[in-house]
């Protein structure tokens, strides 16, 4: 096969040049500015019009260059995807390549010029963001890290600003509440869930339909166990994604987290029996499938939160608010819609109230949670004096 002979390039001003490429029949322009080379087609096949199309990048990369500004035109796409790369062997890639991907490929991927995002654009993204859930600033905070250590990225090779950052957001708004679960409504929702596993359980269909009932078991039947094992360890929903088997003790009633969840938490939990039972539950369904189905035995680098064929449940949200709604629970705006993580507000509301056996201390729960005394008392700690009528009359 012939080599295709290079179309002869047409000079139309001072180092811009126009010209065809391969069997294209619309012509693209080539220059040079600060040294970045400058190729893209112009989208027509007039000459004139081509032409007038490369001048004006042409002056546009000059004045940038005369201005200060940065030169090279880099599109946000190509951005996250040298950031991505630049981060795939550490341990932070997992949650910044689903934030690239759930949130801002989204938001800035229509962007093909990182020069046309400016403090405007980051502020007209958060009013955006903020319409997309109900989430605190501290959820904010923690996903903004990603698209700041994207920038300064960009920036390292002159693809946008360094002086484009988002702020950070409020203090305030960062330790607002999250909706628990009393003990009324905890023992409603665990009721709900048992009894909606006991359904699906029960439930008979033609073979067509046999596989997704199952799968669908399953699924209902672990978000049921992951809702005792967090309101029975304090665990943050991430961590209990990161758990994998070779971190729980079974004599000890223990999990040990190593750099696990968001946070990269690494300290033991103490499990009570209901959670450890929960995690009994999930080991024998895993075990009950690599029986029946000869596959290999259960590995120790498993995590936790699969299915009995072994797929791993990123996210259970779709499920449980089914269960919230089969519950009955009303709420009157979104902030005041109960998720997973009220269940660890729950656990330490409980243990700061239990009546039964001796309550435990703000410093137990700070050990146990991951977190500090200071935030027990004002973010997950949910008590009241009436909690403490006994005590505070005796």
């Amino acid at each position: 096969m012939k080599k295709q002979k290079q179309k002869p390039m047409i000079l139309v001003g001072e180092d811009v040049y126009i010209g065809k490429k391969g069997s294209s029949d619309k012509y693209s322009y080539y220059f040079r500015v600060a040294g970045v080379k400058f190729r893209k087609s112009t989208k027509t096949h007039d000459r004139n019009k081509a032409a007038q199309v490369a001048l004006e990048a042409y002056h546009d990369a000059l004045d940038k260059k005369k201005s200060g500004k940065v030169v090279e035109k880099t599109s946000f796409k190509k951005l996250a995807q040298k950031y991505l790369e630049s981060i795939k062997a550490q341990g932070k890639y997992s949650y910044h390549s689903d934030q690239v991907k759930r949130y801002l490929m989204k938001f800035f991927g229509k962007y093909d010029d990182l020069s046309k995002i400016n403090q405007g654009t980051l502020n007209d993204y958060m009013i955006w963001r903020r319409e997309q859930s109900a989430a605190v600033n501290q959820t904010l905070n923690r996903e903004n890290v990603v698209i700041n250590q994207m920038l300064r990225f960009g920036a390292d090779y002159g693809w946008n600003s360094r002086d484009l950052k988002i702020k950070h957001q409020s203090q305030k708004e960062t330790y607002r509440r999250r909706a628990h679960f009393t003990f009324k409504e905890y023992a409603i929702l665990r009721r709900t869930s048992r009894k909606r596993v006991e359904a699906f359980g029960k439930s008979k269909h033609d073979a067509k339909r046999k596989a997704l009932q199952i799968n669908n078991y399953w699924q209902v039947f672990l978000l049921h166990d992951i809702m005792i094992l967090i309101a029975n360890s304090g665990m943050r929903v991430d961590e209990t994604s990161s758990v994998k088997w070779k971190n729980v003790n079974w004599e000890e009633r223990s999990i040990q987290l190593e750099s696990a969840g968001k946070m990269r938490s690494s300290r033991k939990v103490f499990v009570r029996r209901s959670g450890m039972d929960a995690l009994k539950r999930i080991r024998d369904r895993r075990l009950a499938y690599i029986e029946a189905h000869g596959r290999d035995a259960l590995k120790d680098d498993e995590r936790i939160q699969t299915l009995p064929t072994s797929k791993f449940v990123k996210s259970m949200k779709k499920n449980f608010d089914v269960l919230l709604k089969e519950c009955g629970f009303k709420y009157k705006t979104a902030k005041d819609k109960h998720t997973l993580t009220s269940l660890r507000h729950s656990y330490a509301t409980f243990g700061l109230t239990r009546k039964h056996t001796d309550k435990v201390t703000s410093r137990m729960l700070a050990k146990q949670m991951g977190t500090s005394e200071k935030l027990i008392e004002k973010h997950y700690g949910h008590d009241a004096s009436s909690d403490y009528k006994d005590e505070l009359l005796k």
